[in-house]
């Protein structure tokens, strides 16, 4: 089932943890051997095997939004999508960031610059319970919890007094890469706060032996993976699928 997915070269941190057993499912349908197969990770749906296949039709054909399609390097694939889905599914891609030259010593600085009245600290389970909705998207119920998160994961956040108003957590971890999530209270952006967790994030993920990764749909997520030393990996076609089936709108 692993070569399914190896047309996949973006999001590899969430698609490796499904395959290792480390969050997520393995979606198939039938009972004999499938053709296909869906991994479901977070707000991830991402297909792989034959799309020419029965399998292939009917695990699209199941889906509810909203969910993100992760769609793969392939033309079938994309076709199939659109078949199935047409006016529904709208544009998501996201730019892709891996290290670059420079990533250990900005990461090593910027982790450094924590703003005044804050206080960084690692997420154990105890703190990441208190990353709410407000701080979205993160990895924390992704991977089950506060427990499942400090036993699976790891993060860290800006704190004033012992409230969270900026983490950086691990939205996925495979045996060898992590996706790094990052979100700040709206009230306490334009800080620095985010440069300086995500910063701290990176630098715990090279200090464990991982490759960091960064997804980045909105340009100021762009700018801020550029400013941590992150260089361009190409783009990650995403289509986002619509609340709602067309006779339930």
């Amino acid at each position: 089932m692993e070569s399914w997915f190896g047309r996949h070269r973006r999001l590899r941190a969430v698609i490796d943890a499904v395959l290792e057993g480390r969050g997520g499912r393995v979606v198939t349908v039938g009972d004999g051997p499938p053709d296909a197969a869906l991994l479901d990770y977070g707000c991830y749906r991402i297909p792989g095997g034959d799309p020419r296949s029965p399998c292939a039709q009917t695990l699209l054909a199941s889906l509810e939004g909203p969910c993100e399609i992760v769609v793969p390097d392939d033309d079938a694939w994309r076709n199939l999508i659109g078949d199935i889905f047409g006016d529904r599914v709208r544009d998501r891609s996201m730019a892709s960031y891996a290290p670059g030259p420079e990533l250990e010593a900005r990461v090593a600085v910027l982790s450094k610059h924590v703003p005044a009245g804050h206080a960084l600290r690692r997420l154990d389970a105890g703190s990441a319970a208190l990353v709410g909705p407000d701080l979205s998207p993160h990895g924390v119920n992704v991977l089950g919890g506060p427990a499942r998160f400090a036993e699976r994961g790891f993060g860290w956040g800006l704190f004033v007094n012992d409230t969270p108003v900026c983490a950086s957590t691990s939205y996925a971890v495979s045996s060898k890469f992590v996706e790094v999530s990052i979100a700040t209270r709206a009230d306490h952006r334009r800080r620095g706060l985010a440069a300086c967790a995500a910063a701290a994030m990176i630098a715990d993920a090279l200090g464990r032996g991982l490759e960091p990764h960064w997804n980045a749909f909105n340009p100021i997520s762009k700018r801020l993976a550029t400013r941590l030393g992150l260089a361009d990996a190409g783009l990650c076609e995403i289509l986002a699928l619509d609340f709602a089936r067309p006779d339930d709108r």
